[in-house]
């Protein structure tokens, strides 16, 4: 476009030199063209603009240790990432201060802004002590995933009021896990899911999904729930063939053992002039060893003359580190023992 605009200065000013009459009817019709032109380029590059997808960016959380990068897997574009302080809590072996005769100790939220303005709550997490840290999106709701100082991996979830999906979503078991009454490990297991069985999640609350099937309404960890089938891979879509249900665990016995919380206070713009130390932390008291209980002798059978193979009993021996495993003794009619893992 450039270029023709000096062409045409050019011929103008070898015109004038000549004193030769320029036509200004060609003169104008190369003016327009050349208008035409740029308004095309424009109109190309506002196309290109308009193609071109926007993808939802990490965010960073400012801390006095330093920043922390959370990388954004979920379609949600993220403005802000920031600590709020939050009610105080009771607290022992820390540094607290004294009000109305007991310890209190300030505890911190970690918010999560969209850029229209919606906030996602994560409350009383410390995020200078994760690792690999990413945020994940699940029916909805967020959680952050991290990996502690042990290398183990954990799941935050954000805080908010049980929620109910404005239509149910198919979710698959990833593994045999209790169908609980109540969202809480120590609530009665309704029925042991089998692994890639299909329910229907209706609602939604801080690191439970509640789904319906089967004639039960219950809450599975969304840890074991996912809605895409192809992830189960074949193994598990056959394990679902032919096999019978299995009774549900002891009521005691949870399928997800919670992780324990070892906060500790963060030093995130304390108002004092000193950074508060932080206390140090507690060990988890180890749980007591179970001893399992002895199986129950079952009473012989009468042999079975009709020629078929059938199941005589069926013992549930629950695994003793409470993760909802465990193996299932089965004897059958012609005498023989299998045992199965659950």
């Amino acid at each position: 476009m450039k270029n023709k605009v000096v062409r045409i200065m050019l011929c103008v000013s070898m015109a004038a030199m000549l004193g030769i009459s320029v036509p200004w009817g060609a003169m104008a019709a190369q003016t327009e063209s050349v208008g035409t032109d740029a308004g095309e380029e424009k109109k190309q590059e506002e196309e290109q603009d308009l193609g071109e997808e926007r993808v939802p960016e990490d965010v960073t959380v400012s801390l006095l240790t330093g920043e922390v990068v959370l990388k954004n897997e979920t379609s949600r574009f993220l403005g802000s990432a920031e600590y709020q302080k939050a009610e105080s809590r009771v607290v022992e072996n820390a540094q607290v201060t004294s009000q109305g005769g007991e310890q209190l100790a300030q505890t911190w939220n970690l918010v999560l802004t969209e850029e229209e303005g919606t906030a996602h709550i994560f409350k009383d997490v410390r995020a200078d002590k994760w690792a690999e840290p990413r945020i994940t999106e699940q029916l909805g709701m967020l959680y952050i995933e991290y990996l502690d100082e042990e290398n183990q991996k954990q799941s935050a979830p954000e805080d908010i009021e049980e929620k109910t999906l404005e239509a149910p979503v198919t979710v698959y078991a990833t593994t045999e896990v209790n169908i609980r009454e109540t969202p809480d490990v120590a609530s009665q297991s309704l029925k042991v899911t089998k692994s890639g069985e299909e329910w229907s999640a209706v609602a939604v609350l801080p690191g439970w999904v509640k789904v319906e099937g089967n004639g039960i309404t219950g809450y599975v960890h969304h840890e074991y729930l996912t809605e895409e089938k192809d992830s189960l891979g074949e193994a598990a879509v056959q394990n679902t063939a032919g096999k019978a249900d299995q009774p549900a665990v002891q009521q005691n016995q949870p399928a997800y053992q919670e992780p324990q919380n070892d906060y500790q206070e963060p030093a995130y713009d304390p108002p004092e002039p000193q950074t508060p130390v932080d206390p140090e932390p507690q060990e988890p008291s180890a749980p007591e060893p179970q001893e399992p209980s002895a199986p129950e002798e079952q009473e012989p059978s009468e042999p079975d003359n009709s020629g078929d193979i059938t199941v005589i009993s069926r013992e549930d021996f629950p695994n003793e580190s409470g993760d909802g495993h465990g193996m299932y003794e089965i004897t059958y009619s012609d005498g023989s023992v299998v045992y199965q893992d659950y």
